[in-house]
């Protein structure tokens, strides 16, 4: 997998930005909506959402994110596609965060500790989003200054396998 930007017509410049991680027997695959304006979803249940991403040919900015529902949806609007990249591992848990701030320069979400940033967001609340950023265990939203926006981030952590139960003698 890999990770791309591209600028928009009146972009001033772009970057991406790839966090990579290493666990035993992850894997992860992106599945793509299956058109303009339909979400993408991971399937099955022992695959959880680690990212989202959207394109559109229409749109400067094109907002794909993470829904609440059963937290395995990438939610986008009409005209834009969507990906969702799931994972697979022993013991992969994810969880969705979420915060709207009142300040509306900046947002930021924070994982608890233990848990890692796989997935970074930023929702418009009628402003413009001028990007988000992983930074640490969270996240960074800078907005335009005109309107509060939200951050979205999605944390996973790899949990130990339980010790196996020991028998008295």
């Amino acid at each position: 997998m890999e990770c791309v930007a591209y600028n928009g017509l009146t972009g001033n410049g772009v970057f991406a930005v790839a966090r990579c991680c290493v666990v035993d027997g992850l894997q992860c695959r992106a599945h793509a909506s299956p058109g303009p304006g339909r979400d993408a979803l991971c399937a099955g249940p022992q695959h959880h959402l680690t990212g989202c991403t959207s394109w559109s040919a229409a749109e400067i900015s094109s907002d794909s994110r993470p829904h609440r529902g059963a937290g395995r949806t990438c939610s986008v609007e009409d005209g834009v596609t969507s990906h969702a990249v799931c994972c697979h591992a022993p013991s992969l848990q994810c969880r969705l965060l979420e915060t709207t701030s009142s300040d509306k320069d900046q947002v930021e979400v924070s994982c608890p500790s233990g848990w890692t940033v796989t997935d970074c967001t930023a929702v418009s609340k009628g402003s413009a989003v001028v990007g988000s950023v992983p930074e640490g265990s969270g996240c960074r939203i800078r907005g335009a200054g005109e309107v509060e926006a939200a951050g979205v981030a999605v944390c996973c952590r790899v949990t130990p396998p339980d010790p196996p139960a020991t028998t008295p003698n």
